[in-house]
């Protein structure tokens, strides 16, 4: 809450008198360290602030960073750009810690304190998440291939042939934080010649892939699915898996018809 009104809420502030052991206890309780109370004056604090302008990492400027990454042979930013874009992800709290999975914890579960699970099968990228933001119950993600539009940033074959050299169990990016993440980032976008590169951040692939969808005619049920931001909460969860792929699979064009074309990880 803004300072004048925390001035105007002293009565907010209580004591409490409790008795423990005989003895009369004083306690001070501050009812600004209630969460909701936080949240509130966070969300009024944003709501203030200026307007920064929202920047989006789209799938072409994603194949220029892949480009650029591989020049520099840093194959653990191209799996992070990868990954962030094609799932959508918040990189640092769901891209960076992501291991790599068996396919049976699908249908069993993650194992016992594990993050999330990350495979490839049938030539689509699956992901399973513990938590996620605004989903209690975490979150399962499937990208089919799209390398008919990009094989640079294609999620079954792009990070497929890195997956396929690792154990299950592995956390690839475990050596990345999000400040060198943000600064390599921008020091590549500025290298590409991309307006503004010095302002943009992690959160923009997830925007960028919202933007590519838009462009493409999604509907707005369509993208918030693919993301699956807060507001899709008035959908059943087997709706919105069902929504999201199709909405990724027709932005990629994926044609069942050419995928046979493709070659697998184990092809290349």
């Amino acid at each position: 809450l803004p300072s004048e009104l925390r001035t105007q809420s002293v009565g907010l502030w209580n004591s409490v008198r409790v008795n423990l052991g005989g003895r009369r206890v004083v306690k001070k309780i501050d009812a600004f360290a209630d969460p909701i109370i936080r949240k509130a004056e966070w969300t009024v604090k944003q709501m203030q602030a200026p307007n920064k302008e929202k920047l989006f990492i789209t799938m072409a400027v994603l194949e220029k960073l892949i480009t650029t990454v591989r020049r520099e042979t840093d194959w653990a930013s191209e799996f992070a750009y990868i990954l962030s874009y094609a799932f959508m992800l918040r990189v640092q709290n769901e891209c960076l810690p992501v291991r790599i999975g068996d396919p049976v914890e699908w249908d069993t579960g993650l194992q016992e304190g594990a993050h999330s699970c990350l495979f490839i099968r049938d030539n689509k990228a699956f992901l399973m998440l513990k938590k996620r933001k605004n989903m209690k119950d975490g979150a399962r993600i499937v990208r089919e291939c799209w390398c008919q539009q990009s094989t640079k940033t294609c999620p079954v074959h792009g990070l497929g042939r890195f997956i396929k050299k690792m154990d299950v169990g592995h956390t690839p990016l475990q050596g990345l934080n999000l400040k060198r993440f943000n600064e390599e980032l921008r020091t590549r976008l500025v290298h590409n010649k991309i307006a503004k590169g010095r302002l943009f951040s992690s959160h923009d692939f997830r925007r960028g892939h919202s933007k590519d969808l838009t462009d493409k005619g999604s509907n707005i049920g369509q993208i918030l699915a693919a993301g699956q931001w807060s507001s899709t909460a008035f959908m059943a969860y087997q709706n919105k898996q069902e929504i999201e792929t199709k909405a990724v699979q027709a932005l990629h064009e994926v044609d069942d018809s050419e995928e046979s074309s493709v070659l697998s990880p184990d092809d290349e």
